[in-house]
């Protein structure tokens, strides 16, 4: 960044040599984002070689993304729409962005938009049925991942206790049991005793 001038107008530089205790950035445009994020007046990301334009770029538009301050916050999203705001923080990536710009958010608008958002309950991996991985008598223990499989293994359970009953009773170490399967959540167990 070039302390020499005013914030306002600022802009980042790629000169030497850097003066001690000057940050130093991969790139101009993470300079910008750096040292000037919120800059209203923009005068660093104008300064690129490629600035943003008042159109979009790209077929899939920008690639930074901002919140849309058009929309109450509750209903809020991060868009990649030109051009970018005056003064408008960015971010590299829309997941970025929303947890930026609408973290806290409790109807979860922004991280629905996603366009892969995450669901909220587990998906059908969760589902796999339980097979032994035999790694020894005290080890051993039953898994729900199809790629830890061995050739030749047909005994699968519906849940991860069926299997450690058939195939690992009273082993000594508890293994089986106090294994945490890859997809889902160990087996449920009764309340507590009291």
């Amino acid at each position: 960044a070039d302390y020499d001038q005013d914030w306002t107008n600022g802009v980042c530089i790629n000169e030497g040599p850097v003066p001690n205790g000057r940050p130093v950035y991969d790139s101009m445009l993470a300079c910008c984002k750096g040292a000037y994020s919120g800059q209203s007046s923009g005068a660093c990301l104008q300064a690129l070689p490629s600035p943003p334009t008042s159109s979009p770029t790209g077929a899939d538009g920008l690639d930074v993304w901002y919140a849309d301050y058009d929309q109450d916050w509750t209903n809020g999203v991060c868009i990649n729409e030109g051009p970018v705001p005056n003064g408008r923080p960015v971010y590299d990536s829309m997941l970025a962005c929303c947890k930026g710009a609408y973290s806290g958010q409790l109807s979860g608008a922004c991280i629905q938009a996603l366009p892969t958002p995450p669901t909220s309950s587990p998906t059908s991996l969760s589902n796999l049925p339980f097979f032994p991985v035999w790694s020894g008598w005290e080890s051993g223990h039953c898994d729900n991942d199809p790629s830890k499989m061995t050739t030749g293994n047909a005994y699968t359970f519906d849940t991860q206790a069926e299997c450690c009953d058939k195939f690992f009773p009273n082993q000594a170490t508890g293994a089986c049991m106090a294994f945490d399967p890859t997809y889902g959540t160990k087996s449920p167990t009764g309340a507590p005793i009291q």
